[in-house]
């Protein structure tokens, strides 16, 4: 495996929040999905590294309408897209921090982590009542990039995982299953060539790019998808939507973003789940990235539309 070579990419792009990703062996691409529920909107934060110093813009997207390509000209294909320590890609602990930080596999993967290996369904659900979607999805595609875990994001101990029933909610008298860490943050290095360059790209209504040229960098792309902080109407504290803060009560448990990647991916092993923090985790919510990568499946988008 090629040690990783930040220093030299064009440009680093970091995915944050509630976004389901796939390598596509393929094309070339990875493909994300960034689900939006309720409060969820993009986020867009672009550093320009140039010789006389940096440029930062900022963009959001809080609707659908739009599609995110990161394109790349005179790119380097990465021989191993997939930054993983080791033989056997499977083989592999997340108890407790050994090997790399930056190995890949620390980002969880709905496949091989919780569905056997399998691939799993996936399909936008639908409110049985008024049959409108509970989620919705922007695309985004990155051309031949590097991909590798972000140890600043890793959490700050092992995990487990709560049943939930249909609906929604813990499963009564079942205690949590043993997880493990997982970094909540990826990223991608994309390198070119000299005289090549990554092009951020943004179609749809008002869409735009930035060409981000080879030398200067690497620049940086940022994409977040999370709730903003909301006021607390009691005392005016900003509090997190969708994943409260720890009480006192270390038994306790609260809901985070977690559970809702089950409104488009069907189920793991015919379960599903929401994540617990383990005691004197610090605060913050639950928003982490995802991943599908069983063996056979050959990308992710687009999503499908659940019918029923």
């Amino acid at each position: 495996m090629t040690p990783l070579d930040h220093d030299n990419a064009t440009a680093i792009v970091s995915i944050f929040g509630l976004a389901l990703g796939c390598y596509n062996a393929t094309t070339q691409n990875y493909e994300v999905a960034f689900l939006h529920h309720e409060c969820h909107s993009l986020k867009i934060e672009i550093k320009k590294k140039l010789p006389y110093g940096e440029s930062k813009m900022t963009y959001e997207i809080g609707d659908t309408h739009h599609r995110i390509f990161i394109d790349a000209e005179n790119c380097v294909t990465p021989a191993d897209p997939i930054y993983f320590i080791g033989d056997d890609y499977d083989d592999f602990d997340r108890s407790e921090i050994n090997g790399d930080p930056e190995d890949f596999r620390w980002v969880v993967d709905f496949e091989r982590n919780l569905n056997g290996g399998e691939l799993v369904d996936l399909e936008i659900a639908r409110d049985p009542k008024t049959h409108e979607p509970l989620v919705t999805v922007t695309e985004m595609y990155i051309s031949k990039p590097r991909l590798y875990a972000d140890p600043e994001k890793m959490t700050d101990g092992p995990f487990t995982l709560v049943s939930l029933g249909p609906d929604g909610e813990p499963v009564p008298n079942k205690a949590p299953e043993p997880f493990g860490l997982f970094t909540e943050r990826l990223k991608a290095d994309i390198t070119c060539q000299n005289g090549g360059a990554v092009i951020f790209r943004v179609d749809g209504p008002q869409g735009f790019q930035v060409h981000l040229p080879h030398g200067s960098g690497p620049h940086e792309i940022t994409i977040t998808n999370i709730c903003p902080p909301k006021e607390d109407e009691n005392n005016g504290r900003d509090t997190i939507r969708d994943s409260a803060r720890p009480g006192t009560d270390p038994d306790k448990f609260e809901p985070t973003d977690f559970r809702h990647y089950y409104l488009l991916i069907k189920d793991t092993n015919g379960k599903k789940y929401d994540v617990k923090k383990p005691p004197d985790s610090g605060e913050g919510a639950v928003c982490n990235v995802g991943n599908v990568g069983g063996d056979g499946r050959i990308g992710l988008l687009p999503v499908p539309l659940s019918s029923s």
